[in-house]
């Protein structure tokens, strides 16, 4: 099971990818997304997307050198932290949490 995980910047945002190809690691991303989608929450992460896309738009890094048995799609999935960094907080991590 192999999740391919990288940080892009989206202007002036950071956006996490994920992105997985196997039947056991898409399951797990595709669980993820409705995890995320049901808990979503200002301040804590924001699923900007997930689903299907072709495997060379989904990690072009990887992708050329990809075995011919790869699959040709891969499940992404993209999030962005919805709140501001732990280092503008003015409380503990535990005060904060409540």
């Amino acid at each position: 099971m192999y999740v391919h995980v990288t940080v892009e910047l989206d202007g002036d945002d950071l956006v996490v990818v994920k992105s997985a190809s196997d039947g056991g690691a898409v399951q797990r991303l595709r669980t993820e997304a409705r995890r995320l989608d049901r808990a979503r929450h200002p301040g804590v992460v924001a699923l900007l997307d997930a689903g299907p896309v072709p495997c060379a738009d989904a990690a072009p890094d990887i992708a050329p050198d990809a075995p011919p048995d790869e699959p040709e799609e891969r499940f992404v999935l993209r999030l962005a932290h919805a709140g501001e960094p732990v280092s503008h907080w003015r409380a503990s991590v535990p005060q904060v949490a409540g």
